[in-house]
């Protein structure tokens, strides 16, 4: 059995999880062709490896597409839906905005089908989200395991205004997750990183034993503090 270790330590977005895994050996231009689906202006995938502080982490950039793709749940389950992704990315990918769904939906006492996305519907968002679960798939990864997540301190800017970090969806997604104190100010888990994890990992802990095949560093953008996240991947 092929497993990902998701080491989490330095924290977890969309883009950051699709960077690691394309730096552990998934394939951009196979995954830029299989997100032309989104429409529009054909969002490109761009790699590049930069270092942050004295290593070399992937960065995966955007050029081109709408700046948003879908604000409804039902919006963006569509677009999966009719996105012709091998079942098991649109399985996951369907998980994951559930789960977004549901989070927001009790932050906001409302019901899933009627909350609104906002950062969550953009094309870079949406693209880290269905980028991953193509990439989980094309790396042929049965399970999914991941290190307990930074709990954030400090302040964030959003739609809403400025919110304590970990942002209210990201908390509730974060039920039943493991965390850990983070003593630099900073927002290190995004609510797409935590619905990733959410939906996406058995379980949580010490990586499991297995042979190392292949490890990959990974980011979206290049903030600071940057998001940094680990991607082990080998055979069970």
């Amino acid at each position: 059995m092929r497993v990902a270790y998701f080491d989490c330590s330095g924290g977890i977005s969309g883009l950051a999880a699709l960077a690691a895994l394309i730096d552990a050996g998934a394939d951009i231009d196979s995954l830029s062709k299989e997100l032309e689906f989104l429409g529009g202006n054909v969002p490109i995938l761009r790699t590049e490896e930069v270092v942050l502080g004295e290593f070399r982490v992937r960065r995966v950039s955007l050029e081109g597409g709408a700046e948003s793709v879908g604000r409804r749940p039902a919006e963006l389950e569509a677009l999966v839906t009719a996105g012709g992704l091998p079942d098991a990315a649109r399985d996951l990918a369907l998980r994951i905005y559930g789960r977004l769904a549901e989070a927001e939906a009790r932050v906001h006492g409302s019901s899933a089908e009627a909350v609104r996305f906002h950062e969550i519907g953009s094309l870079r968002s949406v693209v880290g989200v269905i980028g991953t679960a193509l990439a989980i798939g094309q790396l042929g990864i049965d399970e999914v395991v991941a290190s307990p997540v930074p709990f954030d301190r400090g302040t964030v800017e959003t739609e809403h205004g400025r919110l304590a970090v970990p942002t209210p969806a990201t908390l509730e997604l974060l039920r039943g997750v493991p965390v850990e104190p983070q003593e630099e100010p900073g927002e290190f888990v995004t609510p797409t990183g935590a619905a990733i994890l959410a939906a996406g990992a058995a379980s949580f802990g010490e990586i499991p034993a297995m042979t190392i095949e292949s490890v990959g560093y990974g980011t979206g953008d290049l903030r600071r503090p940057a998001i940094v996240l680990r991607v082990v991947v080998g055979s069970s």
